[in-house]
């Protein structure tokens, strides 16, 4: 349950900061995420996001179908 929290907590971070435009902080913190929780699909979605809207789609692909596959 500690690991939930503590998931929870960063991605809420992660979220402020891509919303603030410091995407590569959100990115770094999201890497974070997937050590603790290596399926969390909108951690996933959310690096797909990141990738996404700096011009690397096929990166971004790549995570959206990693998380599609989890959900």
């Amino acid at each position: 349950m500690k690991n939930l929290n503590k998931v929870e907590s960063l991605y809420a971070q992660a979220m402020s900061l891509r919303t603030q435009g410091q995407s590569q902080r959100a990115y770094a913190l999201c890497e974070e995420i997937l050590k603790l929780a290596p399926k969390q699909a909108d951690t996933l979605s959310l690096m797909g996001i990141i990738l996404g809207e700096n011009n690397q789609a096929i990166f971004a692909l790549d995570f959206f179908n990693k998380a599609l596959e989890i959900k």
